[in-house]
């Protein structure tokens, strides 16, 4: 059965993204199979601190626009084979 975690706060700098993304890895490295999104279009950074930015095309305002479906914007970790991130 499937999980959500969110990690929220609503004052910037505090580390969400890097929590995130770190928990995400380390889930994934254990056998979870795990999707990570990032929802802060505004102060993206996920991308970069999981080292998908060279490899994103698409991200999630794509979708959202219909620019492209959800598909093309998920992007496999180079991390681990378990965690697919689309980012902001």
């Amino acid at each position: 059965m499937a999980q959500v975690i969110m990690i929220a706060s609503g004052k910037g700098g505090t580390g969400k993204s890097t929590v995130a993304t770190f928990m995400a890895l380390e889930l994934s490295t254990k056998g979870s199979r795990v999707f990570l999104t990032e929802l802060d279009m505004g102060l993206r950074s996920i991308d970069v601190i999981s080292g998908i930015s060279d490899l994103a095309v698409y991200d999630i305002g794509d979708v959202l626009d219909g620019g492209c479906s959800y598909e093309k914007a998920i992007v496999n970790s180079p991390h681990s084979n378990n965690l697919h991130i689309m980012p902001a």
